[in-house]
């Protein structure tokens, strides 16, 4: 499991989002954030998160923690963007995804204070 989370991990601080998706997450995968229901499937997610994805002109995505535990991984990034429309943001944010078959079944976004 550990090679899997790697490649997303790499894959996302390359800003590769739609992609690592596309390799890593399930096709029925459950995902909320911070509480709130995201995306029942990998289709939904992918058509929520293009339109965030085509408006980043830069960024800086830093790993800052990782634990894997049986079938969870929880992921810490720092993320620091600049959009098309020169707005920055810096936020930390933890995924908390559970595994299984090489694919996140289920993700839970937390935004760190």
């Amino acid at each position: 499991m550990e090679e899997h989370v790697d490649g997303f991990i790499k894959m996302n601080m390359e800003g590769r989002i739609l992609e690592l998706g596309e390799q890593y997450y399930d096709e029925h995968i459950t995902m909320s954030s911070n509480g709130e229901e995201f995306a029942s499937s990998r289709a939904e997610a992918t058509v929520k998160q293009k339109p965030y994805v085509e408006s980043i002109a830069a960024f800086v995505i830093t790993l800052i923690e990782k634990n894997i535990k049986d079938d969870i991984a929880e992921i810490t990034f720092h993320y620091d963007i600049t959009t098309k429309a020169n707005e920055n943001y810096a936020f930390t944010g933890k995924h908390i995804q559970t595994w299984k078959n090489g694919k996140i079944i289920h993700e839970e976004y937390v935004m760190l204070p």
